[in-house]
């Protein structure tokens, strides 16, 4: 198999493995939800599951990187090098909705 090839299913894995969780957190909360109940539903194995993420951890951390990464982005173009102290604020803003968002998603049951 290419590398190409290798990298287009590890990508699709890595999608499965985003959606099934996404879904068993809603069902089942974080907490209440195992590597096993995510593979199960995105039908991989679990070295499948530890191939695109080191731990349940790193897969919520993935998430809410992937629901609050075009924030930071946003912020920085509307605020340019002319006005810094709005971009920072705006970061230290969103780094608190985001540190809020994981502990509540880790709260859930």
């Amino acid at each position: 198999m290419s590398l190409r090839g290798k990298q287009a299913n590890g990508l699709v894995t890595q999608q499965r493995v985003l959606r099934a969780a996404v879904a068993q957190f809603l069902e089942k909360g974080y907490n209440g939800t195992t590597t096993a109940d995510i593979t199960g539903a995105a039908g991989i194995a679990q070295s499948s599951f530890f191939h695109v993420f080191p731990s349940k951890e790193a897969l919520l951390l993935e998430l809410v990187r992937r629901m609050f990464g075009g924030q930071f982005d946003l912020a920085g173009q509307h605020s340019g090098a002319a006005n810094p102290v709005f971009l920072y604020a705006v970061e230290t803003a969103l780094s608190l909705s985001i540190a809020t968002a994981q502990r509540k998603a880790r709260s859930l049951t």
